[in-house]
């Protein structure tokens, strides 16, 4: 959580929130704010803790179950896995299911951010960023399909 709320607070104080928070354009940015004041003071360097604690997410609520299935369907398995003339991406190869499990869309989630009293504008601005983070960049892989995206409940 950390370092995505980071990545998030690097495109806030920069005004480009609508780069890919990745990538060479991302991380030209990331150089030019990496020793802004409050990133300094929120995520810490090599030489200095942060002001911010990022604990773990936990779910606290998951009214139709925590987890459930999702399949990916390769139809190119013999393209992806030997690449050649002989195997071109072609409509004649049979797809392979691949179950694997993701967390279910309905999953209430806590996010928990502490500091110490004399801190609370750096608290704020990193749930700010955090809440960023998880409506518009998302956390985890697949976030292209829309893993990891949330929908934030006061």
């Amino acid at each position: 959580l950390k370092g995505v709320t980071r990545r998030a607070a690097i495109m806030k104080l920069s005004g480009r929130t609508d780069i890919l928070p990745y990538g060479n354009e991302f991380d030209e940015l990331a150089k030019a704010y990496d020793q802004h004041e409050q990133i300094v003071e929120i995520f810490g360097t090599q030489d200095q803790k942060g002001k911010v604690i990022f604990m773990d997410a936990y779910p606290v609520e998951w009214p139709n179950g925590l987890f459930r299935v999702d399949i990916m369907n390769p139809h190119y398995g013999p393209y992806y896995s030997n690449p050649s003339e002989e195997n071109p991406p072609a409509d004649w190869y049979n797809p392979v299911p691949v179950p694997y499990l993701t967390v279910n869309t309905d999953v209430i989630y806590r996010f928990v951010l502490a500091s110490e009293k004399e801190n609370r504008d750096l608290l704020n601005a990193a749930v700010e960023w955090l809440k960023f983070a998880l409506e518009n960049i998302g956390v985890g892989a697949k976030g292209n399909q829309g893993y990891g995206v949330f929908q934030l409940k006061e």
